[in-house]
């Protein structure tokens, strides 16, 4: 029995840590340091900002792809499309994390654990009024986990898992055709994962935020991640800000700060997008103190 609770506390400790890391879905909103619920006018909005989806003007893929620390950092692949419908924009996305590591050992005592978690998200936005729009994001999210070990000379095992479905809400408000605001209502149904003997509850995180446009090359964004601090200090009202200057007609270069007044989380970002016709090729960076830890990342998209 204290082999099992041991393999539970340590599931959920794992898992809660994960719960709170940094979402890179999407290299152009990875690249503005994570401040896109303002911005929200592509694909990306599939996760950024629901309500963005209403102001996608065609049909849009994109995959992406984690080039490397793909067995530390989190969502190895994203794959998303939008597809604007008679009213309003539906979107489906699906992204994954495989979490394979070793906790400590030696020949006789040693744990490992595995996760599995796999999100499909269903998201529509539609226009409310001419500068107004609202949208909705269901996530369907399954989790597997694998305990493992030899502690004082007893094997033991433990698995477990259960699929929750969070609800996120978005809203876009075009204040002046150059200033936007924003919000997402992230997990708003407080989604609670239930494990043997243990549970984790997935917080409501209010996310607002502005973008700027002084004119059609160039955005500014800010956003305010777990407005209302129900995290209890670990990222509660950290600030992120972006920008994306487009230098010609086919390239465009990005850069931020990702929970830049967080000193365990923060990280500068980068990143730099070509495009012919519908072809999108994107580049991003994500680093912190050490530049030899920074993640890479490359999408490939196309829009008709």
């Amino acid at each position: 029995m204290y082999f099992r609770n041991l393999a539970i506390y340590v599931s959920l400790f794992i898992l809660a840590n994960a719960a709170s890391v940094l979402a890179c879905w999407g290299i152009r909103p990875l690249s503005m340091g994570g401040a896109f619920v303002a911005v929200a006018d592509d694909v990306h909005s599939i996760y950024w900002n629901p309500a963005g989806l209403s102001k996608v003007p065609g049909v849009e893929l994109t995959y992406t792809r984690l080039l490397n620390l793909r067995a530390v950092e989190r969502y190895d692949d994203f794959v998303a499309i939008a597809v604007p419908l008679k009213y309003g924009t539906l979107g489906i996305s699906y992204t994954y994390n495989f979490d394979d590591r070793l906790l400590f050992g030696n020949k006789d005592n040693w744990m490992a654990i595995g996760s599995n978690e796999h999100y499909v998200n269903l998201g529509y936005g539609f226009p409310l009024t001419g500068n107004m729009a609202v949208g909705i994001n269901l996530k369907l999210l399954s989790v597997d986990i694998d305990v493992k070990g030899i502690l004082t000379g007893e094997p033991f095992q433990y698995c477990d898992g259960d699929t929750i479905v969070p609800l996120d809400i978005g809203f876009l408000w075009a204040v002046t055709p150059r200033f936007s605001l924003g919000v997402l209502c992230q997990n708003f149904n407080e989604p609670v994962l239930k494990l043997a003997n243990g549970e984790l509850k997935y917080i409501f995180n209010l996310r607002p935020g502005m973008a700027w446009r002084p004119n059609d090359r160039l955005i500014f964004a800010l956003e305010v991640y777990d407005m209302l601090d129900n995290t209890n200090g670990v990222s509660g009202r950290d600030v992120s800000l972006g920008m994306e200057a487009k230098v010609t007609e086919h390239v465009a270069l990005r850069t931020g700060g990702y929970h830049m007044n967080n000193s365990r989380k923060g990280q500068f970002t980068a990143g730099i997008g070509f495009r012919i016709g519908g072809c999108k090729i994107d580049y991003g960076i994500m680093t912190g103190s050490d530049f030899g830890e920074a993640t890479h990342w490359l999408s490939l998209g196309y829009s008709f």
